[in-house]
């Protein structure tokens, strides 16, 4: 008989647990001097004024470049364009490396406690986070197919509180949701994180 803990598999979810988006953008962005909500200057180019953004408008904290809006997005999302990487996967093999989380062979350093305790989460952060609430349903072919590109079986999801979304209410309005969209709630510490992958730009 096996015993022991089940090992979390390296998932945008799984890395959210130990480190923030904010701990992800800090320790990424060039440019140290940057605030939330307030522009500086874009990583992607050498310029004399700002025109790139780090913000949490719509509850959680996403980037955008006003020179080139095709570069918009998540903190991993950023992390892929910065470093020229291919994959997801390469994305979160970087963060787990760099941070020393410890979810892949030789990468157990620690490290991100140590670079997190070297600054404070910034208050403003949380302000604008929504109520989130959702009813869920069983995982289409679509969805599973889309996780096993990410080598995450249905046992993995399950095991990281990952689930399919039948409904989603922002703030106990219901939120319009297209059947065909890919969309998973992450549930952790009582709250729910929305993950839609192919969301358009604006509500994504």
């Amino acid at each position: 008989m096996i015993t022991g803990e089940r090992k979390v598999r390296l998932t945008p979810q799984a890395i959210l647990q130990k480190i923030s988006e904010y701990d992800i953008f800090r320790f990424y962005m060039p440019e140290k001097g940057w605030k939330i909500n307030q522009a500086t200057f874009s990583p992607f180019r050498q310029e004399n004024n700002p025109s790139f953004l780090i913000g949490n408008k719509r509850g959680f904290l996403s980037f955008i470049d006003f020179a080139d809006t095709s570069r918009r997005g998540d903190c991993f999302t950023f992390v892929k364009l910065l470093h020229n990487l291919s994959t997801m996967d390469d994305v979160l093999r970087m963060i787990d490396r760099d941070f020393g989380l410890g979810f892949l062979p030789n990468t157990g350093t620690g490290d991100y406690k140590r670079i997190t305790k070297e600054y404070k989460q910034p208050e403003d952060i949380g302000k604008r986070y929504s109520l989130i609430q959702v009813v869920t349903r069983k995982f289409t072919q679509e969805e599973l197919a889309y996780w096993n590109d990410y080598h995450q079986s249905l046992d993995d999801l399950r095991a990281n509180h990952v689930y399919s979304i039948k409904k989603l209410y922002l703030n106990k309005q219901l939120f319009p949701l297209k059947d065909t969209e890919l969309r998973f709630g992450y549930f952790y510490d009582g709250h729910w994180k929305i993950y839609r992958p192919f969301g358009d730009k604006k509500s994504k």
